[in-house]
């Protein structure tokens, strides 16, 4: 590869970085400043808005992108007055703030594509807004452009002041000088120094980064850079971190000392250890945690986790091959490779988890925008943030969370006055939250508005030809309710006058089912609608029973599995033309497989196995016991009639390709331990 080739390779690594990076912080701006809005004298989320800014800043000065440099400056001047008090966030600054964060996402959004110029003459306006705000109230020099001199070249006041600030702050570890050097011919000074900070902050925390940022940022920048480290770790480990990043030079961490000059470059790094038992205390809550972590692209995690995927299959081929052959110590060899194996895949799924608040930071915003716009008071609750989910499904479980949190503003929470007339309180409640539950991550949005009527739903499906009465008059109001995810149906006559909760609530069925997850909506009219969303936490690598079917093999989900059992062919009956059993305190419609997935009853590979004859009106004669399969889905149940329980097994789940993609039924394949390809029922269609 030409020199051309590796800078231009090199230089949209450091692009996607930044994005990804701003991203993050202009979800936790946005976050903030609706907590600031409402809350307008919270000394601690101004300040977090402050440092976020301060870091989009700096990592955009590395980047050389100045549009976004400046509308930061900008926007610190006047967050630096507000942090001292000079004038409170009202209506007008905070929609200032909330325009240059659009206006951030903008230039954001361009600078990753290849284009980082933006709308210069919005930027202008906007920056010109803020300075003139700042200009109104600034009484005294702005605290960063009064400190011009880098962190380890400060005067001795100063120093002794942030030495004071640390002690106050309580100990975080010690307090380390730090001098890093980056070669004088690299080519990229500035992103090299800014992955080194970055390694840095997830090993302790940088004391007062605005100053670090100034340096990184000057003209005249020439690759050696000095700040203070708070940290629990060993010097000599993070400097061997640091080290390891390409074209870093030197670096050197000594104890900060208010007696001590700057740093020598010439000089050796101090071995000084940590107290043992000390660690960090618990943040507040509202800062963001600098953590232990490493940006890895998702492709390569996919990459990883196909590989453990066939790792899982070549085991499980050799435990059949080892119970063939019947040989004591290949059989202990192999126990001890499952356990290990089984130890990586834990971990490789455990990688992918990402903590909701991915998703979640962006939607108070978009609650606060949209009630706005619709001239209502939301107040939007958000529980369960940290819980984690497969990136995969998180990215693409966005949009349908987007738009039902849309209609919960739009068409489900009332206007003020509505509310008041209603006897409800003015400002309605909107709350997102999630959790676990075994293999399932379950997100739940519930609003306190006018609900949904069942009949008024059954009865708007049938003016618009989706569904006929005798169907609908058969309809429980749970049924009724999930018809607002048939394709084009509207339910404005039964919710609003405007058009809203059909519109979309199809695209959300699908997607969530997609996954081998679930919709399920409960509603009550004047009381409110909740929507559950239950959905796997991995979508790669599952236990499923492994079931026969005629000459074939199905592997059934387990997490879908109620139990297994066998019962006698004379209990069922024909309800509607359906066979039903009784099961518990309900009945069961059962599903024969065999007839599901076009087999004929006679076609069984072994004439002595309970086929799943039907009896009654058919009469077909029925053999021994039938055997079935409980399953659920939401909250429906059914009973799959099988042919025979082979086993439990982990299967690798691969995607089908055409024409087998649409297949009805069929979530996708496996190959199983004989080295033979099973297909994986998927319930939720068979039902």
């Amino acid at each position: 590869m030409t020199q051309a080739g590796e800078v231009k390779m090199e230089s949209n690594q450091y692009k996607e970085l930044f994005a990804s990076e701003a991203k993050e912080i202009l979800g936790i701006l946005n976050k903030c400043l609706v907590n600031l809005e409402k809350h307008s004298e919270d000394k601690e989320c101004l300040n977090e808005i402050f440092r976020q800014a301060h870091s989009l800043k700096g990592m955009a000065a590395t980047m050389g992108y100045a549009d976004i440099t400046q509308l930061t400056h900008a926007m610190e001047s006047v967050l630096d007055l507000l942090r001292q008090g000079k004038f409170s966030a009202d209506k007008n600054i905070v929609g200032l703030l909330f325009d240059s964060f659009d206006a951030l996402e903008a230039l954001t959004r361009a600078a990753s594509g290849g284009n980082g110029a933006g709308n210069q003459r919005d930027i202008t306006a906007l920056a010109a807004k803020l300075e003139k705000v700042a200009a109104g109230h600034k009484s005294k020099m702005n605290l960063i452009e009064k400190k011009e001199t880098a962190m380890l070249h400060m005067e001795e006041p100063d120093r002794r002041e942030i030495a004071g600030k640390e002690n106050r702050q309580g100990a975080e570890g010690e307090t380390y000088q730090v001098a890093i050097t980056i070669a004088g011919e690299s080519e990229f000074k500035r992103p090299r120094a800014f992955v080194a900070v970055r390694a840095l902050q997830n090993a302790g925390r940088v004391v007062n980064p605005e100053l670090l940022y100034k340096q990184l940022a000057a003209g005249d920048f020439d690759g050696h850079f000095e700040f203070l480290l708070v940290t629990n770790e060993r010097p000599d480990l993070i400097s061997a971190k640091v080290k390891a990043i390409q074209d870093v030079e030197n670096v050197i961490l000594q104890p900060f000392k208010l007696d001590e000059a700057s740093l020598s470059s010439d000089e050796p790094a101090e071995q000084t250890s940590v107290a043992p038992g000390q660690t960090k205390p618990k943040d507040s809550g509202k800062s963001r945690p600098e953590a232990q972590m490493v940006r890895v692209p998702l492709n390569k995690l996919d990459n990883l986790m196909d590989t453990v995927g066939e790792l899982v299959i070549n085991k499980l081929r050799l435990k059949n091959i080892a119970k063939e052959l019947d040989d004591k110590s290949l059989n202990e060899a192999l126990d001890q490779m499952s356990r290990l194996t089984n130890d990586l895949q834990t971990e490789i799924i455990d990688v992918r988890l990402v903590p909701m608040d991915y998703i979640f930071n962006r939607f108070p915003r978009l609650v606060r925008d949209l009630a706005m716009q619709e001239k209502k008071e939301v107040d939007f609750v958000v529980a369960g943030a940290d819980i984690g989910l497969d990136r995969t499904i998180l990215d693409e479980i966005n949009t349908p969370l987007v738009h039902l949190l849309k209609n919960a503003v739009a068409h489900g929470i009332e206007l003020p006055e509505a509310r008041k007339k209603a006897g409800k309180h003015p400002v309605g409640q909107v709350t997102l939250s999630a959790r676990r539950e075994k293999a399932f991550v379950v997100i739940e949005l519930i609003d306190d508005g006018r609900g949904m009527d069942a009949e008024l739903i059954k009865k708007t499906a049938i003016q618009t030809g989706l569904i006929f009465e005798e169907e609908a008059s058969k309809l429980s109001a749970e049924d009724a309710l999930m018809l607002i995810t048939l394709p084009g149906f509207s339910t404005s006559v039964a919710v609003t006058e405007a058009s809203g909760r059909g519109v979309g609530m199809n695209a959300v069925k699908t997607t969530v089912e997609s996954f081998g997850g679930f919709l399920t909506i409960e509603s009550n009219p004047r009381e409110g609608s909740r929507f559950i969303l239950k959905l796997p936490l991995s979508v790669a690598i599952i236990q499923a029973l492994l079931v026969g079917v005629a000459n074939e093999t199905y592997a059934i989900p387990l997490m879908n599995i109620i139990e297994i059992a066998t019962i006698k062919p004379d209990i069922i009956k024909m309800m509607e033309h359906h066979e039903v059993i009784p099961y518990h305190d309900e009945i069961l419609p059962l599903i024969r497989l065999r007839e599901r997935f076009g087999f004929a009853a006679e076609n069984s590979a072994d004439a002595g196995l309970a086929v799943g004859a039907e009896i009654g009106k058919t009469g077909r004669k029925t053999p021994g016991r039938l055997a079935i399969v409980v399953v659920e889905m939401g909250r429906k149940k059914a009973g799959l009639v099988v042919d025979r329980f082979p086993k439990k097994q982990e299967v690798v789940i691969k995607t089908l390709t055409e024409p087998l993609k649409n297949m009805r039924g069929v979530a996708g394949a496996t190959i199983l331990a004989d080295g033979k390809v099973a297909l994986i029922a998927d319930v939720n269609a068979l039902f």
